[in-house]
């Protein structure tokens, strides 16, 4: 059948332009100028449904027919933000029931699961709903189909501060994400916008004993991996001791002495930022301490112009600065 013979009946026709409900709507095209600025393969179906959705638009229509050519639009194109922008309007103004809405966006998130602007959607009716029982849960489930999906992690951390969910409960999930993937950076990053809530921002001892030694535990089962370093470094911005800590400067004796040598950039950078902090604050009993620790970190970037040469300028510079810093030392009499 084309588009210009009349349906059969019982058969809803594929062009809005065939249909009998919409034929006092005048469907907007694009022109031949706007078409002429970037030229789009777009079929005859989709330039049909966005003809009609601009029309329906620049009438302000709040409709059940409406809705539904919203939904058709989604259907060709689910990252069109105007699309989903005009549905909620629709949505609040038929006072239409949210949870099949929520229910209707996770369909579509099934199929887009990277798409913002559905998650968006599902953010905004959320936030107004106040309906908010089965965010975790569902998140959990897209996260086992992509254990990176930034959406997914950023709705998640919406949610917990949004609705005041902060729990051990939500620590011991990025547990288990960072046990299936310890290389998993968004699980490191929520862990910490989690953890800072329940230490008081890193100030509460019996949190950060835990909290060091597991991070210690992936490091040493990972020492390449960046996440487990920078969170590390992370967690100690208002510890006293900082990396002086007892059971971090044995980590990183352990993984010194390994055999074959351990050739983490990651944690010579992070014995050259302690060394940095050390020269910072004058913490330097005496000349001889002052000389030791200015020759390891010139080790330290020995070999890091070694494992990681791609960035031998930034080292240059951080051996610069280092001995600026050894110099700015002032020793008690």
């Amino acid at each position: 059948m084309n588009s210009s013979s009349p349906p059969s009946v019982g058969v809803v026709p594929l062009f809005y332009k065939d249909r009998p409900e919409w034929a006092d709507m005048k469907p907007i095209y694009n022109s031949a100028e706007e078409n002429a600025v970037v030229r789009i393969a777009t079929s005859d179906e989709f330039n049909d449904v966005f003809a009609y959705l601009r029309a329906a638009l620049n009438a302000n229509e709040l409709s059940e027919r409406a809705l539904e050519l919203t939904q058709t639009c989604i259907s060709h194109n689910a990252a069109n933000y105007s699309v989903w922008q005009y549905r909620r309007a629709i949505l609040r103004a038929l006072n239409k029931d949210v949870e099949n809405e929520l229910r209707y966006c996770e369909e579509v998130i099934l199929d887009n699961p990277k798409n913002y602007q559905v998650w968006h959607h599902r953010k905004a009716l959320v936030d107004e709903s106040g309906i908010y029982g089965a965010e975790l849960s569902f998140i959990a489930q897209q996260l086992q189909e992509e254990t990176k999906n930034y959406h997914a992690w950023q709705h998640r951390q919406w949610v917990v501060e949004r609705f005041g969910l902060f729990s051990q409960q939500e620590m011991d999930f990025s547990t288990v994400c960072l046990f299936e993937d310890v290389y998993n950076n968004s699980a490191w990053n929520y862990r910490y916008f989690i953890g800072a809530q329940l230490s008081d921002c890193f100030t509460n001892a019996e949190f950060m004993a835990r909290e060091i030694g597991y991070t210690l535990d992936c490091i040493k089962k990972a020492p390449g991996n960046e996440s487990g370093w920078s969170y590390l470094s992370g967690i100690l911005i208002n510890d006293p001791l900082g990396a002086d800590r007892p059971e971090i400067v044995r980590c990183c004796e352990e993984l010194l002495a390994r055999q074959p040598p351990c050739k983490s950039s990651h944690l010579f950078q992070f014995l050259i930022d302690k060394i940095g902090d050390k020269l910072r604050q004058s913490a330097v009993s005496d000349e001889c301490q002052l000389t030791e620790l200015t020759r390891k970190g010139n080790e330290y970037l020995d070999i890091l112009e070694q494992v990681d040469p791609i960035r031998h300028n930034f080292w240059t510079y951080r051996r610069t600065q280092l001995q600026d810093l050894a110099g700015s030392v002032k020793l008690s009499a």
